[in-house]
């Protein structure tokens, strides 16, 4: 879905922010062009379009913390919603469900075929 094209008709300045699948960008090459000539201003990614990522100039110059990149590129391993409140939201969201059944019978992640 974001692919060069998409992203030379955007505006300049924009903030790509990847956190659903890593097949949603076709690769990396185009970003990294789209960052070193600042028509894009940051990029945040979750999800990668290959896992585990290969070898990148881009994933390297992070690495690196190159300056023309530092500060515009985020990367989070699967892990953007690891928080204390989304802990907290994941247990209490079990209870919940265990307390729905024990108390009223109530199965509310029920599969049926």
């Amino acid at each position: 879905m974001i692919n060069r094209k998409l992203l030379e008709k955007a505006r300049s300045g924009l903030i790509l922010v990847n956190t659903a699948r890593g097949a949603l960008i076709e690769n990396v090459d185009f970003v990294e062009d789209q960052l070193r000539s600042g028509h894009l201003a940051g990029v945040g990614l979750d999800v990668l379009p290959d896992e585990p990522p290969s070898s990148h100039p881009l994933f390297d110059a992070w690495r690196e913390q190159t300056s023309w990149l530092r500060g515009r590129l985020v990367l989070t391993p699967h892990n953007a919603f690891f928080s204390d409140s989304s802990m907290y939201e994941c247990r209490f969201a079990a209870a919940e469900t265990a307390r729905l059944f024990l108390e009223e019978q109530i199965h509310r992640n029920k599969i049926t075929g």
